[in-house]
Parts: C-alpha cells; structure tokens; sequence
C-alpha cells in the first residue's frame, strides 16, 4: 500500500510538473506579445515621436485604416440615403441651328441618381504617421452610375417634354482624412476626380429631333457638373459623420493589433 501510494504522489508531481511547464510557455508567450503590442503601440501610436511617415500597406496602420474605410462605405450603403439619390433641378440655355441659329432651353426636373451604392476602395489606404497625427488617403470607385431626369426642351413656338438618361461607366472619388493625436478621424477632402463613359440619351424630342445632337453636348457637360456636385455636396456629408462615428476606435484597434 505504501509503494502504491508512493506511485501515486510521484504521478501526480509529475503531472503538476506538466502543468507547470505548459503554464510557464504559455505566461511567456503573453508577456511577449504583450512586449511587442506595447512597443508597437508605443513607436507608432500615440506617442508618434521621432516617426516621420510611414506607408506599412499591408501593414498595422494600412490594415485598420482599410478595414475603417470599408465599415463607413458599408454604413454608407446600409443607410439608403444615397442610392437614390435626389439631383437638384436646372434649367439650360443653349444655342442649335434650326436652318439659322436659334436659341433654345431645356429644363431638367425630378432628378435621380442610383448606383451609388457600388461604391468601394480600388485599392490600399495610403497612410502617413507624423507628429500632427495620422493622414489617410484612398481612392475609391463607383459605376455604372445613372442620372434619370424629366425634361421640357424648348424651341422657339415648339416645346417637347422629354426623358433624359445619363450613364457613367465609372467614377473616381479621392477621399482624404486626418486624426490627430486624442482626436477622432476629420475627412479633408471628398473629391469626385473623373467621370468615364458618359453618355446621353434623349427620349421624346419627336419634331425637334433636329436639336438632339447640340443638346446630347450641352446635356454632357450638365450632368458631369450636376453629377459631381450632387455626389460631392450629399456624400461627402454623410461620409464625414460616418468617419468619425466609427473611427473613435483607431487607437484601441491599433493597439490589438500591435
């Protein structure tokens, strides 16, 4: 009984030995990490001394300000509040040759703009660490993009209601942002840089057909205007109290991930 009982006190020395060890390898593992979180935390956030810039795409700093971006369009595109989005209305002049030149307006009403909701990054965040805080950039795409308007086009005595369609094959926004050191992140900039394959269509011009071409030019230029400053105007908003609604978590989420 007492050689069993040794054997039993000996196995269970040995086991306690085990665990031990695995919780020694295991606390040195945490301590570790728990090292090269704060050292990274420290180099790159918030104390930002001695750092100039920095582009780590991938990287800590490209890693969370990707995925902050992709939570706003996200939240973007969840809150319909742009896709329709209503364009204001305009009225045109503009001059065609109808055997002379004659003078003729169109009038463009009840605005649409729908497939905003396409918006995405068409590539990496570019990021720049410095002692004012941290400066973002991305550049983000959307399309096709299509603006439906009502219309009346005059023409001396004639007038013509009309539907009007623009296509945008595809959009280039530049988005730029800064959060300084305690702050939340601030958008900078919300820029609609190009618009690419646009086109025009106009539906019902009937007897007036002649002027479609001056007014298929003239409609072009509206809409790039109309288009960009629509975008612009109501996007950018949005896209402002999202950054900062879901960015206060930069520096935790920088942190964890050291």
């Amino acid at each position: 009984r007492s050689d069993d009982g040794a054997r039993r006190k000996s196995g269970a020395t040995v086991l306690e030995r085990k665990e031990h060890g695995v919780k020694m390898r295991y606390l040195v593992v945490v301590v570790l990490c728990c090292v090269c979180v704060v050292a990274t935390a420290q180099t790159l956030y918030p104390s930002l001394g001695g750092v100039t810039e920095a582009t780590p795409s991938p990287g800590l700093y490209g890693a969370v300000v990707n995925y902050l971006f992709d939570q706003v369009l996200k939240a973007i595109t969840a809150s319909g509040a742009i896709d329709p989005l209503s364009v204001p209305n305009t009225t045109r002049h503009f001059q065609t040759k109808f055997i002379v030149n004659v003078d003729a307006e169109a009038g463009l009403y009840n605005g649409r703009l729908t497939g905003l909701s396409s918006m995405h990054r068409t590539g990496d965040c570019h990021v720049t660490v410095g002692s004012d805080g941290v400066q973002m950039r991305v550049d983000l795409g959307a399309g096709p993009v299509t603006a439906t308007y009502r219309g009346e086009v005059k023409l001396m005595a004639f007038s013509r209601d009309v539907t009007i369609v623009c296509v945008v094959n595809n959009m280039q926004i530049i988005v730029e942002a800064v959060q300084k050191p305690g702050g939340k992140p601030e958008l900078q900039r919300f820029s609609v840089q190009k618009l690419e394959g646009v086109r025009v269509t106009v539906e019902g011009l009937g007897t007036l057909g002649g002027v479609a071409n001056a007014l298929s030019v003239l409609l072009t230029t509206v809409f790039e205007e109309e288009v960009r400053r629509a975008v612009e105007d109501s996007v950018r908003t949005l896209f402002a109290e999202k950054l900062a609604e879901l960015g206060s978590t930069i520096p935790a989420a920088l942190i964890a991930l050291g």
